[in-house]
């Protein structure tokens, strides 16, 4: 009886504990900015058809290039995204051999002449491939023999296939009137898909196709602005502290109502960098704003201290009591965080 009490209890155990941690999170949009990326910088870019050296007998450059310009011009980070068809147009026969050639920087002077583009998008493939591999596979059959035991009857043979495709790719963004670099991932970069079964689920072609989209996401996510869903703690995302000594925060949610200051300690992944928050301070359970602070993250800082007056707050809220501080993404308080304020 006591075993059966115990199996029973584990499990709630540990759904209690599961649904402890999970209250302890919660979500928000960000947008993720380019390394290189300030406003205004760049307003029309134009992808070339990427080199593909790697697999020169396919279009493979192409297609990613015609992917990562779709990708480009769906973000809404340029007011405009020339790809392979529109500089088709622009270009003659000439031009357009010498955008695939071993300097495609060097056809960024004739195209900057021919249409408004402040930023040109050039690359090269690394890897372009998709491969298959079969392997004979076999299944028991069972049945019963006349004692009624189970048995091998005979097997069932099957043929197992599986494609894995690779794709990487070199990207740099160059400035359309003088071709100098403004921009160039660190490392080629790319992506990789898989399809299994009997028959797979996909033919290599696409499996191939599957690995360069994830590629041109990937690469596309160096150059555009980025709408990112981050998951913080609530318990450590927003703290008040009443000062930071030796590098370390004091954290405190009692303040006396004629101390000359307090923080509302706010940490952050890097990924919200340059975001724009806003810091909000209410009286508990009212409407007025008591405080109001701009924030402008910064990735360099786990957590920054934005400073506040408790007899400011307290005058403006009516004395001693509880306060709320609210932090803001867009026009949403995601994050709160009490304290309190005595005599």
């Amino acid at each position: 009886m006591s075993n059966r009490r115990i199996s029973r209890t584990v499990p709630l155990f540990i759904l209690a504990s599961c649904l402890l941690l999970s209250g302890c999170k919660t979500e928000f949009v960000v947008y993720q900015y380019p390394a290189w990326w300030t406003p205004g910088k760049v307003k029309s870019v134009a992808v070339l058809p990427f080199r593909c050296p790697a697999a020169p007998n396919t279009k493979g450059g192409e297609i990613l290039s015609d992917m990562i310009a779709s990708r480009l011009a769906s973000s809404g980070t340029y007011h405009r995204v020339y790809n392979r068809n529109d500089l088709k147009a622009l270009l003659d026969e000439h031009d357009l051999k010498l955008m695939m050639s071993k300097d495609p920087g060097a056809v960024v002077s004739k195209l900057h002449k021919v249409v408004d583009v402040q930023a040109v998008l050039v690359g090269s493939v690394i890897s372009y491939a998709a491969t298959t591999r079969n392997e004979r596979k076999r299944t028991p059959i069972y049945g019963t023999n006349a004692a009624g035991q189970l048995i091998i009857t005979g097997y069932n043979n099957y043929t197992l296939t599986r494609h894995d495709a690779n794709v990487s790719s070199t990207a740099s963004l160059l400035t359309a009137n003088s071709g100098q670099s403004i921009y160039s991932l660190p490392a080629a970069d790319g992506g990789k898909a898989w399809a299994q079964g009997s028959p797979p689920s996909q033919s290599a072609f696409g499996t191939l196709e599957a690995a360069t989209r994830v590629a041109a996401n990937r690469i596309s996510e160096y150059f555009i602005v980025v709408r990112k869903m981050i998951e913080v703690d609530k318990s450590k995302a927003l703290r008040t502290a009443k000062e930071l000594y030796d590098g370390e925060w004091v954290w405190q949610k009692n303040f006396k109502v004629d101390d000359q200051k307090m923080y509302v300690v706010v940490s952050l992944p890097a990924t919200a960098d340059r975001n724009l928050f806003k810091i909000k301070i209410i009286r508990k359970g009212t409407r007025k704003d008591l405080a109001v602070r701009d924030v402008k993250w910064n990735k360099k800082y786990k957590g920054f201290g934005y400073d506040f007056s408790p007899k400011q707050l307290a005058a403006g809220g009516g004395g001693a009591g509880t306060y709320t501080a609210k932090f803001y993404s867009g026009q949403k308080p995601v994050l709160t965080c009490d304290f309190q304020l005595k005599k």
